[in-house]
């Protein structure tokens, strides 16, 4: 003969009219954001919330593409080109000197220009 099942009583529902269901869901988040580890901090402020945390975070997508593509740059001339920093330091520094000595002798000719 079978064993009868042993039942075990009903919860009485919860006094507020909330379900059991909806009692046992852990809270929802609150409109102030996501929370950084449990603080009452955002990510974006938490990164300091300025520029910076735009650009980690991709709020500001054409600077955080410009960083990304600039850092994809320096890695190929670096690794895969094997350019050396010295000779690069050189060579921006001696492009600085042209554009600025060319500067220079522009705005004497526009100066004469105008007298």
């Amino acid at each position: 003969m079978a064993e009868p099942t042993e039942k075990t009583p009903a919860a009485p529902p919860p006094a507020d009219g909330v379900s059991e269901a909806a009692a046992a869901s852990p809270p929802v988040a609150t409109s102030r954001g996501f929370r950084f580890l449990g603080e009452d901090k955002s990510v974006h402020k938490a990164l300091g919330g300025g520029k910076t945390a735009d650009v980690l975070l991709w709020k500001d997508k054409k600077m955080s593409a410009a960083v990304i593509g600039g850092a994809t740059v320096i890695w190929v001339l670096f690794e895969v080109v094997e350019y050396n920093f010295m000779p690069l330091v050189s060579h921006f520094l001696i492009g600085a000197l042209a554009v600025v000595f060319l500067w220079s002798k522009a705005t004497i000719f526009y100066q004469e220009e105008l007298a």
